[in-house]
């Protein structure tokens, strides 16, 4: 792997390795949340929306409707509070990271203004996410037992629901471009600074479907390999 390289005109001072190797760490600790974040995903999408809707076309039955609402009233809400918390603290560690690397290379590295937006996007994904969990006991009484498919709704859930998925929406879009502009551009940098192409590969895997879920584990490989290196070269000042 290639040696960081320097800005112009700055020595390679033990203030500065410490000042990389700190940011880094903010870096790993950022990715591991995020793998710890995304099993959470996973478990509640697998268990709660595949139990209310087991297969394309299926309907559930009253007892797969019954079991949802047990989940999310025995933890599953629980598991949706994590995992928003868990974006805010990500952000809140990306923000220590970007601010701590421009100390050392002010030119290829600021605060991104786009882990503003990915903030705010995540705050409308969540809140859209919140208000159709709230919706979930309409919505199980409302399809449990029919045998038609799509199920008939009521108007009044069917707004609603409408109105939350395009709350939803206008997340997902903001939080797709704050991602592109914030935690992907910021990771391609660190990767090309540091000389790890698999944090430049980690960057990119992580808009792209599927391979998003190794996007994070990617990351954290390059970010512990440039630290340990900085930590290594520190040590020998």
């Amino acid at each position: 792997m290639a040696e960081p390289s320097r800005p112009i005109g700055a020595p390679a001072s033990s203030g500065g390795l410490a000042d990389e190797a700190a940011a880094l760490l903010f870096v790993v600790v950022f990715c591991v949340i995020e793998i710890v974040g995304m099993v959470s995903s996973i478990f509640i999408d697998v268990f709660a929306f595949h139990g209310l809707f087991p297969i394309p076309g299926g309907r559930p039955t009253p007892t797969q409707a019954q079991s949802v609402l047990d989940f999310f009233q025995s933890g599953g809400v629980l598991l949706v509070v994590v995992g928003i918390a868990t974006v805010f603290v990500s952000l809140g560690l990306l923000t220590m990271a970007f601010s701590g690397l421009p100390k050392v290379d002010r030119r290829a590295f600021r605060i991104p203004s786009m882990l503003m937006l990915e903030l705010i996007g995540s705050s409308f994904l969540f809140f859209g996410l919140a208000m159709i969990v709230a919706t979930f006991p309409q919505l199980a009484s409302q399809t449990a037992g029919q045998t038609s498919y799509p199920p008939a709704l009521s108007h009044n859930l069917m707004v609603t629901l409408t109105e939350d998925i395009a709350i939803l929406t206008i997340g997902s879009l903001m939080g797709l471009v704050g991602l592109v502009g914030g935690p992907i551009l910021g990771f391609w940098r660190i990767g090309t600074r540091y000389g790890e192409p698999v944090m430049k590969v980690g960057s990119i895997f992580t808009v792209i479907p599927l391979l998003q879920f190794i996007a994070p584990i990617l990351v954290l490989v390059g970010a512990l390999e440039a630290r340990g290196r900085l930590i290594r070269q520190q040590s020998t000042k």
